[in-house]
């Protein structure tokens, strides 16, 4: 209960910031001033958004199915809470979940769910033209994504984040039988104990992941579900004021989910990056005990604002694909690819174990 009130308190924080962040890159990306009246640099333009999206009035189409179409927001805002409530870093207690992973990815397939049940209850063409489009999407990319995480299970031997994340501090226990080049880098900690140091066949596997995730989020290039140029606004068209918001805040909680999930299972979950050199042994100075220091919480923060940073930035800087680009770049490229990376990953494995 205390992972999920904090989940919710840092979500509704993160969504505020997240637009005014995201509104101030754009416009520095086109050469724009972007919000500057209300508040100092226009920081509270999202406090004000938000009371504009409250004072709005609901309005149901005339044949939509009344249930539905209100529980539809709300399953989409509940299931990205759920995911992100399971991340150690939430938990005032660090107590490992074996099958984290597992959650994760069922309460974010959730989603589907929610966008399904908006696009056919709301009897709107446009809505149900969004609907598809994002169904067809998400599952194409799922599939990448999964096997991304098959292969950091490989290399880690489970499918507990708290472990996960131990496995790639500065105490991480070192084996006579390792090859030198991974004992050396355990040793100097910092970035080279991260996985994709310890484990090369692993950066090929975070490329796939950090393209999949983008269209799992939604986001430009991949934001076919609510290309306003062809279908309005995609699923949630028939939406507005706050049951709109919802669907918002879920897209951006699953962009923070998706960044915050890169960073963990391939950059060093909250590890410094700086590493042990000779005398000067950064990793140690910047790294605390466990998952619940304020070293870990300040590091997967400030790796996580950075990933979102990067996707925001690719948003306003890539033109949108089309929707047979879009799937054929999953079901053609991404996905053989992310099969290949779990084949080469499980030799890896079978070789290192050897070597143990």
């Amino acid at each position: 209960m205390i992972a999920f009130l904090l989940s919710l308190s840092f979500l509704l924080l993160y969504g505020l910031c997240a637009v005014y962040v995201e509104r101030k890159t754009a416009a520095f990306i086109q050469d724009r001033i972007g919000p500057y009246e209300v508040g100092k640099w226009g920081m509270l333009q999202p406090l004000a958004d938000i009371l504009k999206l409250i004072q709005k009035e609901h309005i149901k189409p005339q044949h939509a199915d009344k249930y539905l179409y209100h529980a539809a927001p709300f399953l989409a805002f509940i299931a990205v809470l759920l995911a992100l409530a399971l991340f150690p870093i939430f938990a005032l207690k660090s107590i490992p979940i074996p099958m984290a992973l597992v959650w994760i990815m069922a309460f974010l397939s959730l989603e589907i769910v929610a966008i399904l049940l908006a696009g056919w209850a709301s009897h709107s063409k446009f809505s149900l033209y969004g609907t598809t489009r994002a169904v067809a999407q998400l599952i194409a990319y799922e599939i990448p994504i999964a096997c991304c995480l098959i292969a950091v299970v490989l290399v880690s031997g489970t499918l507990d984040l708290h472990t996960i994340a131990l496995q790639q501090g500065p105490s991480v226990a070192q084996h006579p039988h390792e090859w030198t080049w991974i004992q050396l880098f355990k040793q100097w900690s910092g970035c080279f104990a991260w996985n994709i140091c310890q484990a090369p066949v692993l950066i090929p596997a975070g490329v796939i992941f950090f393209i999949s995730a983008i269209a799992q989020a939604k986001r430009i290039p991949f934001d076919l579900p609510e290309a306003e140029s062809e279908i309005v606004g995609g699923y949630h068209t028939e939406y507005a004021g706050i049951q709109w918001a919802w669907f918002m805040i879920a897209e951006y909680a699953v962009l923070w989910i998706l960044s915050m999930g890169f960073v963990w299972l391939f950059l060093g979950a909250g590890y410094s990056p700086f590493p042990n050199i000779g005398p000067f042994k950064l990793a140690l100075w910047t790294n605390g005990h466990g998952i619940q220091s304020l070293w870990f919480t300040f590091w997967i923060m400030t790796k996580t604002i950075g990933i979102v940073w990067l996707q925001m930035w690719i948003r306003w800087s890539i033109p949108r694909f089309r929707m047979d680009q879009l799937l054929t770049l999953s079901w053609k490229y991404l996905t053989p690819a992310s099969l290949i990376v779990v084949y080469l990953t499980s030799i890896w494995t079978l070789k290192v174990h050897a070597l143990l």
